[in-house]
């Protein structure tokens, strides 16, 4: 019977522990394969929620279609604090929305 002290045992399970950490992964290839599909599901997950969600105010544009209508309804003689506010505004949802 192998009987071994808590030292020698500690460094047997490390050694044991480290080659098997050192083994390569089986198949890289299909996990990248795998992880890139589910990336893009997700992705197109993500567009078709947006595309169905145009009024919500987290996922839709509503907010910035309500200030450019607000920016195209500005006359001519509106004061320049208020076009540069509608401007600011649909500048903050345009950088939310990625555009």
């Amino acid at each position: 019977m192998l009987v071994f002290s808590r030292s020698q045992f500690l460094l047997l399970l490390g050694a044991c522990l480290l080659l098997c950490s050192c083994q390569p992964a089986e198949h890289p290839e299909k996990r990248d394969k795998a992880s890139s599909g589910s990336h893009q599901e997700m992705l197109d997950i993500l567009q078709r929620n947006k595309l169905q969600q145009t009024d919500s105010a987290f996922f839709g544009d509503a907010q910035l279609r309500m200030a450019e209508q607000m920016l195209k309804q500005l006359p001519a003689t509106a004061p320049v604090i208020q076009r540069i506010y509608a401007l600011q505004m649909i500048g903050e949802e345009q950088l939310k929305h990625g555009r």
